[in-house]
């Protein structure tokens, strides 16, 4: 979706000048960061009229230029807001007056989202809910002004939120698509068949309509091929062949594909042992039109060897294009060949021109501009054809990875993005019994360097499949043979980083293979030795509008996190990673599509805050843990470079940051050798450090915020007294109070309204285990119960919109879940965001300038980290 570029202030026009001026004054002129310019000033006049109010809108108008002879100029109109000061009066004049108070009018053909005038036709903020429109698989997202809408290509229509080719039929019963950008990870399970006691070789498909068909060997007696689908609407079960009536027949390996219009084609094979004879073993393809199953017997080309037709066919794969034409795949010996064949159903063979060796080599994938793609041998490769020439590529490092390994596993897969970047899984034996599965990524010709999967004792790949989804990320299943021999159906997502691997059914053993859907939703066939089973990745559980989605989960990660959002109301995460030694701080921002992570430093990083500066680039401040250092790591633009802030004793803990105007940092933080609350204040050249509170045991908890005038605000835990108390800076001295003695207020989180008043959301865990919250309301602390049901509030993170209506987010331990709040005039209002076995220690909120709230949180089970947008 495009982000436009064209917004206006809002308002139409600025202050009338003051006086008749004889030469004309300059004018202020309007900003796109909030508040507009002051207007020039005058010569022998009056001063010129402050600028109109920025889009920021909530913004004052600028000032009014400064008078010459005369008055200074009138201060500019304010969007939403009031208009800036008057200009300063001239050697002869008197002052300007001041702006006059904002209208919230936009121009025709834009409407107000937040306090910004948007385009009505953007699709970033359609219509009055100021929504983004989703993105249409196949086609074309609209906004009419009002609502979001659709465009397809002729001799295609709209069916469930894609363009589909006309002759589909559409889901009237779709399962619920995700909002834009996001990857959903709750899976819902539907039964298909409880007559199935184990699969072999399956595989799943999504067609266009978003109907999921399956095809399997069921290895209940006798052994026969299966087709599954639910386009009826419920699940049906058809057999697509038996073994035939030949001396030890059976059928095998079933290869799923789609024809034209979503008919369905199932390859597979044929084994029988003649009475004398040498066993025959041949690739059959199934076709459906209509009720009717019609097979035929996929001829394969002559042995090299003998120039006689085979009869043993010792591996194949097929897929099929856009069209329906269908190409396979096979080997004969170490003799290999690909075959296409054509809607007419004609077929037409290809020897290559190189052995091919691998016990379940070759394997394909098809790419629109690169046609047939070949995955085999024992050290991995690939071919391609290039000019109309077959062309061999070796994985790079391979080798002398596999001479390490205590044996090649067989298993390999290949796929391509639609960019043309080729991933190829392959792996390795160890000597512990597990394996080492690697993915490597030819991007633009070039090998990058194989990404480890797993090498944990215990944990071995089969049945592997691969394929890329529609973010271009290699995705895989497989199966985990777990300690004890059972064997744990796996998923797994590859990121540039690394892997993400995860169990489709704890604690049970089976077979899963999976494929995603237009928009990259995973779905999973699941054998699990009751029954075979489809599950989903599913929407439908998100409350109020979140939709969480995975961030990060290769290893163990974000026990500690920060979250902000950027220029471009995209959210940015920081986060610790714990997996192996010394750790690693990581950054993850949402590049639009998809997350990007990088690595900060090295080593191990606890409590940390994240903020923006004036350039849009990142700030971190961290606790280094090794050292017991309080650092900043900030970037450039290009790198990342790391500051030590203090280093005098153990400090850094429960540090809070925050970015001035000026564009300097800010940091709260505790020293845990003198049980001190600290801060320091970047001054330009060095660091400005001071001790705020050192009565006792305090500055456990801080957070800290800053007002208008640059002056930090510090909430934070009186340990020995067990109070929250507050601290605050007027440019000369700290004041500290206690707003709610004997609270033992573990975790706080403060925010500065529009008026410089203080709010502060904290887990009060002396008696009540509650969320509370307090505000200064001008004359006095105001605190409320936000919620008291059982053990709430743990880990909260609070944040204020345009309006000043508070936001929150924390943990609920009775109910194991990650909740979301907000007052309203009728009182707090709760959502749950989402649900665990455990719970989340850590939580962030952040809204960025159209009024969506962010959040972001670790999941305790998995050791992830998740997000999730309203």
């Amino acid at each position: 979706m495009m982000r436009s570029s064209h917004r206006a202030p809002l308002v139409l026009f600025t202050a009338l000048l003051i006086g008749c001026p004889a030469e004309p004054p300059t004018s202020g002129t309007s900003s796109t960061s909030g508040s507009s310019s002051g207007g020039g000033e005058g010569g022998s006049s009056n001063g010129g009229a402050g600028g109109t109010g920025g889009m920021g809108g909530m913004a004052s108008g600028g000032a009014g230029g400064m008078g010459g002879m005369a008055s200074g100029g009138a201060g500019g109109m304010g969007g939403m807001a009031t208009g800036g000061a008057g200009g300063d009066a001239g050697m002869g004049g008197s002052g300007g007056a001041g702006g006059g108070a904002g209208n919230g009018v936009c121009p025709v053909g834009q409407h107000v989202c937040g306090l910004v005038c948007e385009p009505n036709s953007s699709l970033e903020t359609c219509g009055d809910a100021c929504e983004p429109c989703p993105s249409i698989p196949g086609g074309m997202a609209t906004c009419n002004g009002s609502s979001c809408g659709a465009q397809c290509n002729a001799g295609d229509k709209l069916c469930n939120g894609a363009c589909i080719d006309t002759c589909f039929t559409c889901n009237p019963t779709p399962i619920a698509r995700c909002p834009a950008g996001f990857e959903p990870y709750t899976f819902i399970e539907e039964s298909i068949s409880t007559a199935v006691k184990g699969i072999s070789n399956a595989r799943i498909v999504v067609d266009p309509a978003g109907y999921v068909h399956a095809a399997y060997t069921n290895r209940v007696e006798p052994v026969h091929i299966e087709y599954a689908s639910n386009r009826s609407g419920a699940w049906v079960v058809e057999t697509v062949a038996n073994a035939s009536a030949q001396p030890m027949a059976g059928v095998s390996r079933a290869h799923l594909v789609m024809g034209a219009c979503g008919a369905p084609a199932v390859a597979y094979m044929r084994t029988h042992v003649p009475a004398g004879g040498n066993a025959v073993q041949q690739v059959w393809l199934a076709t459906k039109s209509g009720s009717t199953w019609t097979e035929e017997l996929v001829p394969v080309p002559t042995s090299a060897a003998d120039s006689t037709p085979s009869t043993f066919v010792t591996t194949f794969d097929i897929a099929s294009d856009e069209a329906g034409i269908m190409y396979a795949v096979g080997r004969v010996n170490n003799s290999a060949f690909v075959m296409q064949r054509s809607l007419a159903g004609a077929w037409t063979t290809e020897t290559l021109p190189f052995f091919v060796y691998g016990l379940e080599a070759p394997v394909m994938s098809l790419h629109k501009a690169m046609g047939v793609i070949l995955a085999y041998g024992d050290v991995p490769k690939i071919a391609v054809k290039e000019g109309g020439v077959w062309k061999e590529s070796v994985v790079p490092g391979a080798k002398q990875l596999l001479s390490t390994a205590f044996n090649h596993h067989p298993q390999i897969g290949v796929a391509a993005d639609a960019e043309g970047t080729i991933y190829l899984a392959w792996g390795a034996g160890e000597a512990n019994g597990s394996d080492t599965l690697y993915l490597s990524r030819r991007i633009a010709g070039t090998w990058t360097t194989p990404i480890s999967h797993s090498n944990a004792s215990g944990w071995a790949a089969d049945n592997l499949r691969v394929w890329v989804d529609a973010k271009n990320r290699a995705r895989l299943t497989s199966e985990a043979y777990a300690t004890g021999g059972s064997v744990v159906p796996q998923w797994s997502l590859a990121e540039d980083d690394g892997w993400l691997r995860r169990a489709i059914s704890t604690g049970v053993s089976g077979t899963a293979v999976g494929n995603t859907d237009d928009v990259g939703r995973l779905f999973l066939l699941v054998d699990d030795n009751m029954g075979l089973k489809m599950r989903f990745a599913a929407c439908t559980p998100c409350s109020g509008g979140f939709c969480p989605e995975l961030v990060a989960g290769a290893g163990v990660v974000g026990t500690s996190l920060a979250l902000a959002v950027n220029k471009a109301n995209e959210p940015v995460i920081s986060y610790n990673d714990t997996t192996g030694s010394p750790g690693r701080l990581r950054f993850a921002r949402w590049n639009g599509t998809k997350w990007t992570r990088e690595t900060v430093t090295t080593g191990s990083a606890g409590y940390q805050s994240l903020a923006m500066d004036g350039n849009d680039r990142p700030r971190i401040s961290y606790w280094d843990i090794t050292n017991g250092d309080l650092k900043l790591a900030s970037f450039d633009g290009a790198t990342w470079n790391v500051d030590t802030v203090d280093s005098m004793g153990s400090v850094g803990a429960f540090n809070s940051m925050a970015i001035d105007k000026n564009d300097d940092t800010h940091i709260s933080y505790f020293d845990s050798t003198n049980s001190d609350l600290k801060y320091a204040r970047w001054a330009g050249a060095a660091w400005d450090i001071e001790t705020v509170d050192s009565t006792g045991d305090v500055g456990r908890f801080g957070s800290m915020a800053l007002d208008a005038q640059n002056h930090p605000h510090i909430a934070y835990l009186d340990f020995d007294a067990k109070d929250l108390k507050y601290a605050t800076f007027d440019g000369n001295t700290w004041k500290i109070e206690t707003i709610d003695p004997a609270s033992s207020a573990n975790d706080t989180s403060i925010v500065i309204d529009a008026m410089g008043r203080p709010h502060i959301l904290y887990y009060d865990a002396a008696f009540t285990n509650d969320l509370k919250y307090a505000w200064w309301d001008g004359t006095q602390w105001v605190i409320e119960l936000v919620l008291a049901q059982d053990d709430v509030g743990y880990a909260p993170g609070l944040n204020l919109d345009a309006e000043g209506t508070p936001h929150v987010v924390f943990s609920d331990f009775t109910a194991k879940s990650v909740r979301y709040g907000r007052k309203t005039v009728m009182g707090w209002v709760f959502q749950t965001v989402d649900k665990f076995s455990n719970v989340s220690g850590t939580n962030a909120i952040a809204i960025d300038a159209k009024g969506r709230v962010h959040l972001a949180y670790d999941d305790p089970n998995n050791s992830d980290v998740r997000y999730a947008r309203q």
